[in-house]
């Protein structure tokens, strides 16, 4: 009996710091908001899914994206849908599925991406944290970009600290393509590219070689590799709709954005943060604390996303 307990015990601790465990966790809290909300025959879960239901059932029935249905983000997350809907159905019951598809993966996601700064321990406060907020949990069953390209974007962030850790291209490569797929759903997916390049290029830089030239060379061939990972996905995506460009996207997007700053409404200054001084705090003693724990390097990716955050708000 002793013995079956000790390795019931291994097993559940193993699991803890599995992301495996991590995944059968989120996914049976899901699945259990889902059976108790009713999550499939809710009305309206976010503000936008109507619009996103729509063009997915649209191009579902053959109907040409851009062309003839419009739209104003990046087609992946609409060529998703469609799909679904061609092999289950239309219903939002389908598209809900898929919105907690891509909200366990990121989930999990953010598990893998802070245990490898702060151990298994840390990536469970990362995933309770994102679970336990009443707006993430909201999102992760809306059928909208968001999550989506949140949860893309964090397992692409996962797979370059894999490539860290474990070395290989492969996973290199991974990370820059699933990157590129991120920016095909949701161009705020954009926040992360600065901070993961600055990660890749110093761990690259900072080698076993003393020599300059060599460390640079490093640097320069991974940047590049996960840049053109990232550039062959999206233009794979984008060669296969036609009418899809970024010119589009930014005509639509800057254009609502300067109505919006002609109207006062669209203005950023630092009075702002006296809104939430709670989180302005905690931000700037996170920025901190590597310093008081000698530990930047490991830090290096946060703050730069932290960083690239405020100047993108």
């Amino acid at each position: 009996m002793r013995r079956i307990l000790d390795l019931v015990f291994r097993r559940l601790l193993w699991l803890a710091q599995n992301p495996l465990g991590c995944c059968a966790v989120c996914a049976g809290f899901l699945a259990l908001v889902w059976r108790l909300a009713h999550v499939d025959s809710l009305v309206q879960v976010g503000p936008t899914e109507g619009f996103e239901v729509l063009k997915g059932s649209l191009c579902s029935h053959v109907a040409h994206l851009y062309s003839e249905v419009w739209n104003d983000q990046p087609p992946l997350h609409t060529w998703l849908l469609a799909t679904l809907f061609n092999l289950f159905g239309p219903s939002m019951k389908t598209a809900r599925a898929l919105a907690c598809g891509f909200g366990l993966l990121m989930c999990v996601s953010a598990f893998g991406v802070a245990r490898r700064t702060g151990g298994a321990f840390a990536g469970w406060i990362a995933c309770l944290t994102l679970l336990g907020s009443p707006e993430a949990l909201r999102l992760c069953f809306a059928a909208m970009l968001e999550v989506s390209a949140m949860g893309v974007s964090l397992a692409s962030v996962w797979a370059a600290f894999v490539w860290e850790n474990r070395g290989g291209l492969r996973w290199l490569l991974l990370s820059g393509c699933l990157m590129g797929m991120a920016l095909q759903i949701k161009f705020t997916a954009a926040i992360f590219v600065s901070a993961l390049l600055a990660d890749i290029v110093l761990f690259a830089f900072c080698g076993a070689s003393t020599f300059a030239a060599v460390r640079w060379a490093r640097a320069a061939r991974a940047m590049a590799a996960w840049s053109l990972a990232l550039l062959a996905a999206m233009g794979c995506i984008c060669a296969a709709f036609q009418g899809w460009s970024l010119g589009a996207l930014w005509f639509s997007h800057a254009a609502a954005a300067a109505e919006l700053q002609r109207e006062g409404l669209y203005t950023f200054s630092m009075s702002n943060l006296l809104d939430c001084v709670a989180w302005t705090n905690v931000g700037a003693l996170f920025l901190l604390l590597p310093a008081a724990l000698k530990a930047w390097r490991q830090f290096l990716f946060y703050h730069v996303l932290i960083t690239r955050c405020f100047w993108f708000t």
